[in-house]
Formats: C-alpha cells, sequence, structure tokens
C-alpha cells in the first residue's frame, strides 16, 4: 500500500507537544479525485442529459477543479495524519490543529500539523488519600432543632402556594402542625410518628451529602498531590470549548455578554482568566482520574452499561442510545473508581 504522505519533517517538539510538515504525493490525490468525480456524477445534470447520466468527460469540463482537488485532499489528509501518528508512535490526547501550506491542482499538498502529546502523570498513594478521608468520623446524629428548621421550612411552602395566605403588611401565617395537616404526608397516626419520620430523612440527606463532599474531596486531595503537565495547546483547547459554551449559555438566557459581565462584576480579561484556570483544573482531574483508571484497570463491560443505559432511558427519555451508553458506562466507572478509594 503506498504511503499517504511524504518528506515528513519535525519542526518541534517541546512543553509536550509536537509539530511536523508533510505532503500528501499527487498519485493519492490523483487516485482521490477519481473517486471524487464519480461520486459527484451521481448527482451532476446538465442540459440534455438526465441527473447521473452526464459522460465523463462533460462531467470534467464542467467542474471546478480546484473543488475536486480539495475534496480529494480532505478525503485523504486525515488518514495520512493518523498514518504519521502510528509510524511516529505516537500517542496524542485532544484534536491535532492542521494547516494546509500549498494547495494547487497537479501538485502534492503541502501541510503542518502540531499535536499535542499525553502527559505523563506521576500519582501520589491514592489509595491510603482515599481510605484516610472516607474513614474520617462525623457527627450524623440529627437535633430536635434541626427536625423544627425541616418543618418550618414545610409550613411556609404551604404558606407561600397559598394554602393559609397572610394580608399584606402582615406576617406570614404559617399552618399549624396538627393531625390534619400531617396527613397530607402519609398515614401517621400522630405528631410524634410524622416529626420521626422527618427525623430519619434528614438523616438519610445528610449522609448522601457527607457522601459527596468526602468524595470531592477525596479527588482534590489526589490531584493536589499529582505531578502533571498538561500541553499549553491542550488547555487552549479547552478554553475555547468552555467560550463556547458560555457563549451558547448566554444565547439561550438571552443576555449578552456586557449584560452577563456586569451582573457578574468582572471585566472580560478577569472572566477569561478564571476560566482559562477552570479548564486547567478540568483537564488535571480528568487525566489523573484517567490514569487511575488505567493502572487500575477499571472498565465497565456492556452487560453493566446494556442495564444501566435502559435504567437512565425511563429517567431520561428521548435522549439518544449512544448518549445513555456513554453516561451509563461514565457511571459506573466513576462507582467503581469510588469503591477503590472508600474500601475499608
Amino acid at each position: 500500500m503506498d504511503k499517504l504522505y511524504t518528506n515528513l519533517k519535525k519542526l518541534k517538539a517541546k512543553a509536550g507537544e509536537v509539530e511536523f510538515e508533510a505532503e500528501i504525493p499527487l498519485e493519492i490525490l490523483e487516485k482521490k479525485s477519481v473517486e471524487v468525480l464519480a461520486a459527484i456524477a451521481l448527482d451532476f445534470e446538465l442540459p440534455g442529459f438526465r441527473k447521473g447520466k452526464v459522460p465523463e468527460d462533460m462531467i470534467e469540463k464542467n467542474v471546478d477543479k480546484m473543488r475536486v482537488f480539495e475534496e480529494a485532499t480532505d478525503a485523504v489528509l486525515y488518514d495520512a495524519i493518523n498514518e504519521i501518528i502510528a509510524d511516529e508512535k505516537l500517542t496524542i490526547i485532544g484534536s491535532p490543529q492542521i494547516t494546509i501550506t500549498k494547495i494547487s491542482p497537479g501538485n502534492p499538498v503541502n501541510f503542518r500539523i502540531e499535536m499535542a502529546l499525553m502527559p505523563k502523570v506521576s500519582l501520589p498513594d491514592y489509595k491510603k488519600i482515599g481510605q484516610t478521608i472516607a474513614q474520617k468520623e462525623n457527627n450524623m446524629e440529627v437535633s430536635e432543632a434541626e427536625v423544627d428548621e425541616a418543618i418550618k421550612n414545610i409550613q411556609k411552602m404551604f404558606a407561600s402556594a397559598g394554602k393559609e395566605p397572610g394580608k399584606e403588611g402582615e406576617p406570614e401565617k404559617l399552618p399549624e402542625i396538627n393531625d390534619e395537616f400531617i396527613k397530607q404526608f402519609g398515614p401517621f397516626k400522630n405528631i410524634e410518628e410524622f416529626r420521626a419520620e422527618f427525623k430519619k430523612q434528614i438523616g438519610e440527606d445528610k449522609k448522601i451529602k457527607l457522601k459527596e463532599f468526602k468524595r470531592d474531596e477525596i479527588i482534590k486531595e489526589i490531584i493536589k498531590n499529582s505531578k502533571i503537565e498538561i500541553p499549553p495547546m491542550l488547555i487552549d483547547q479547552e478554553f475555547q470549548r468552555f467560550i463556547q459554551e458560555r457563549d451558547k449559555s448566554l444565547a439561550e438566557a438571552k443576555l449578552s455578554l456586557e449584560d452577563y459581565l456586569k451582573k457578574a462584576g468582572k471585566t472580560k480579561e478577569v472572566l477569561e482568566k478564571d476560566m482559562r484556570r477552570v479548564a486547567e483544573e478540568r483537564l488535571k482531574t480528568h487525566l489523573v482520574v484517567m490514569a487511575i483508571q488505567q493502572q487500575e484497570n477499571i472498565v465497565a463491560d456492556e452487560k453493566e452499561i446494556h442495564e444501566k443505559a435502559e435504567h437512565l432511558e425511563s429517567h431520561y427519555p428521548g435522549r439518544e442510545h449512544g448518549e445513555l451508553h456513554n453516561m451509563a458506562e461514565a457511571m459506573i466507572i466513576n462507582e467503581k473508581l469510588f469503591a477503590l478509594f472508600e474500601k475499608q
């Protein structure tokens, strides 16, 4: 099989990035141009001929040669880049940055490609960190004052919903906690049983919040003690994704960037500096977690993913199968990862 590229030259290799220049041989492009022209011929129309029945020589005379050559180049370029990556035994991350430096029908195509290399991650003793944080003693008792506060919030909700409205200017009138009121929440025999159920629910909520807090603390501590140099190019790409997400959110909210900056009390420069820092932190988190997954060989098998995706489908109707599959896989791996950290 003919090489899809020739004249490969390494232009730079520093800061976790590498840049090459190369060219796609003319003979490769000419072969691909024949395929492109054949695809165009299927829908090509000229007066006096039926669609797709125009003679080849007439198509060649009436089709823009540059268009054909550009389409042939597009069809070959990414395969050529993948061939370079394989031949040079590179492990890259993010999207390669490609620049066509010379393109002209009848000549080889010259291009440059810049890539971020997968950075090396030096991990701490993440199991020890996880278990130390997971085993911290925490007060999980629920006080009567917390129960009173939770019930008062329920009373306020009913009052604001118009169940017991007060007159304007008067203190808000809260519904009385009596047998009639508690029947709205279940078949409770008395107020004591109602309070006991609230106390139990508050305790369960505390456990869930504590678990989430500890998991967040575990990840932060592991990342803090990890060593990793992220290629600047990769940070730039993540930052640009942040910009796109920001602009999309502002458009959906029908809010201009200027109005958002006024509300946030920030300049554009300060905002983007903060976004770049968050982009770098998100990348670092992703790379550290991925390194642990690889080191521990944490994977989700297809049966697990299928069962989880089916469960998610009932909660997220309308989501595409591929999206549910990815969500399910990420959730399973996440649970397995924390099971490793939290193992007693």
